[in-house]
């Protein structure tokens, strides 16, 4: 009898694989026929032409169709025409999927699966065989693609220098692979210690004898889950100030903010001591702004926040 939890825990981690390579019905109905690449190929096909009985050999038929609708794939213009009426009528995918249970999309789906979990790391440094042509994009996410990218390393912490690959895009290169996982430990290190209050210089690390290291690093953990960060690490949300020097009146602006002991108080954007730092406050910008600003139905956004601060931040 098969494992269940094994069972389980491979499909979440297909979930988010397929999450960040965007094959989800969002990115299906986006294929047109004029597009190549592995997407169009999951939900389309050539369909041969033939010839009309009673219409004097007449042609009909041809181009691509949608596996399992056989209706043609949309153009932009079928897919401006069906978006008019997706929030009241048609909805997102109705029409897409025309009442049609994709069978055919979902073996496709499922053969990409198992070669996936034939790989024995799933990494871009493998044959991946048709799932290597629909790759990750670079991390510039949004709240869904960065739980993705985030649970997907916590599966698979080996995947983490080609997950988080800012620095070198190109992570098949042994040597830039080494170059991102650097960067994002030396990201992880800057934040522990401005988080604790301290400035002081990365710890040093013997790769012959690495004990220390990880005494410190034991240590740092420990003192962070029982201080509060934001002692050492004030964050600002609006800076009230004048638009122009010449204003009366001075207005509220919404500037995600920071400061620690080895810089000043300024924009996120702008703070270059931790990558992972302008990454994390890009995913939450827009919802948290929602927030701020009272937009109506913006508690929702809120919810999905704090859940996120709870799994991937550190609270005491």
């Amino acid at each position: 009898m098969a494992d269940l939890s094994k069972e389980v825990a491979a499909r979440i981690t297909w979930f988010y694989e397929t999450q960040l390579r965007h094959l989800n019905l969002d990115g299906f109905q986006g294929v047109r026929p004029d597009q190549g690449g592995l997407m169009r190929e999951l939900v389309s096909e050539e369909e041969p032409p033939a010839v009309v009985p009673g219409h004097f050999g007449q042609i009909a038929g041809g181009g691509r169709v949608y596996r399992d609708s056989r209706r043609p794939v949309w153009t932009d213009d079928d897919a401006a025409r069906h978006d008019a009426f997706a929030a009241s009528l048609v909805g997102r995918y109705a029409d897409f999927l025309a009442e049609k249970e994709p069978h055919q999309l979902a073996a496709a789906l499922a053969a990409l699966k198992q070669d996936y979990e034939a790989s024995a790391f799933g990494s871009v440094t493998e044959d991946l065989g048709v799932l290597a042509g629909e790759p990750r994009p670079a991390p510039d996410d949004k709240r869904g693609m960065a739980i993705s990218r985030a649970e997907l390393a916590g599966a698979k912490p080996w995947l983490i220098p080609e997950l988080y690959n800012t620095i070198e895009p190109d992570a098949k290169d042994p040597q830039k692979w080494l170059a991102n996982l650097e960067a994002y430990v030396a990201d992880f290190e800057t934040e522990l210690r401005l988080s604790l209050g301290a400035a002081a210089p990365a710890v040093p690390l013997d790769p012959d004898a690495p004990t220390a290291y990880r005494r410190a690093l034991s240590t740092m953990l420990a003192d962070i889950s029982t201080q509060r960060v934001a002692d050492a690490v004030p964050v600002r949300l609006v800076d009230l100030r004048k638009d122009k020097p010449e204003d009366d009146q001075e207005k509220y602006f919404y500037e995600l903010s920071l400061g620690t002991v080895a810089s000043a108080m300024g924009r996120v954007e702008d703070f270059t001591l931790s990558g992972r730092t302008k990454y994390w406050a890009q995913v939450i910008h827009d919802p948290l702004k929602e927030c701020v600003a009272l937009k109506p139905n913006s508690d929702m956004g809120q919810c999905l926040l704090v859940r996120m601060c709870y799994r991937y931040g550190v609270l005491p």
